[in-house]
């Protein structure tokens, strides 16, 4: 659910800035947040200043210095994605091995296994589109089976 909200106020901020469009009321976007998770974050960044503020913003709060600066170079917010990605499933799998009955575990293994779901969907995809190499090198190196 955080991931979601921070990337949704994030493309918000990103095509305001390549559109040089009035920006949308930052209640306009939250909205659209899913309830849960780190809500008063998602909304901090959906009132940053601008695109830059709030992609430093990301950047003190989950220490993504590289993927900012690859965003930043590539002007995509894949790399940020990815590496947001990567902390969530760290604190999943942190949480999931704590106490196999604790509630913390049972939401960590939860994600995984969503995170799970969701590559073998892109796999799926990829292969009935002739792309199953090419997506399965790029869910590899971008984490999607190796992390854990």
């Amino acid at each position: 659910m955080t991931l979601h909200n921070v990337m949704l106020a994030m493309r918000m901020k990103r095509s305001v800035a390549r559109k040089g469009t009035e920006q949308q009321s930052s209640e306009d976007v939250e909205n659209h947040f899913i309830q849960g998770g780190d809500l008063a974050f998602a909304s901090q960044l959906a009132r940053a200043k601008d695109y830059d503020s709030a992609l430093k913003m990301l950047e003190e709060k989950y220490e993504l210095a590289d993927a900012v600066k690859d965003a930043r170079k590539t002007d995509s917010l894949t790399p940020i994605e990815i590496a947001l990605d990567r902390v969530f499933t760290e604190k999943a799998a942190k949480a999931a091995q704590v106490s196999s009955l604790s509630f913390g575990s049972i939401i960590g293994y939860l994600y995984l296994k969503q995170r799970e779901i969701r590559i073998v969907r892109a796999i799926t995809f990829a292969t009935e589109l002739g792309l199953a190499d090419d997506m399965k090198k790029m869910v590899f190196e971008t984490g999607g089976l190796g992390t854990i």
